[in-house]
């Protein structure tokens, strides 16, 4: 008898959560719209919504929908703020984790990549910050290494 209200107490939580996840996503995706509609598609001012909303869309295993909000705001910082960019550091590691969840290796591959010849070639900003994006990479290299299977690992 515990055990089954134990069992139906955690469900009760994981939907309450997900409820509570379901309503951040329409409040930052209501947030989208407004700042799109003061500032134009590619306005500036929509990138630290669409970084928000897609954080909140990949804590609800929306990774689809994460990649797609992600993917929009890199954009709108490139092209608003120029390709190399610091505002995109961020969004890029948010999009590693969206496809680290996924488990696509090759896509983080790519996408840490391209992120390692920013920070190591492009890099704008200070020096402490660079190293925590070093470290980063590292670890992020480190979790590819030991969730990718055997066959695609180097010797």
């Amino acid at each position: 008898m515990a055990l089954v209200l134990s069992f139906f107490l955690s469900c009760q939580a994981i939907a309450k959560d997900f409820v509570s996840l379901e309503q951040e996503i329409a409040r930052f995706s209501s947030a989208v719209a407004e700042t799109e509609l003061a500032e134009g598609r590619h306005g500036f001012a929509l990138i630290e919504p669409l970084h928000s909303l897609g954080k909140i869309q990949f804590q609800a295993n929306l990774f689809s929908d994460a990649e797609k909000s992600i993917d929009r705001a890199i954009q709108i910082a490139r092209f608003s703020d120029g390709l190399y960019s610091p505002m995109q550091y961020p969004l890029l590691q948010t999009a590693i984790d969206i496809e680290l969840a996924r488990g696509d290796w090759g896509k983080v591959n790519e996408k840490l990549e391209h992120y390692t010849w920013l920070i190591s070639r492009q890099y704008q900003g200070e020096a402490r910050p660079r190293i925590e994006q070093a470290r980063w990479i590292a670890d992020v290299r480190l979790k590819a290494f030991q969730g990718d299977s055997e066959e695609m690992r180097a010797p």
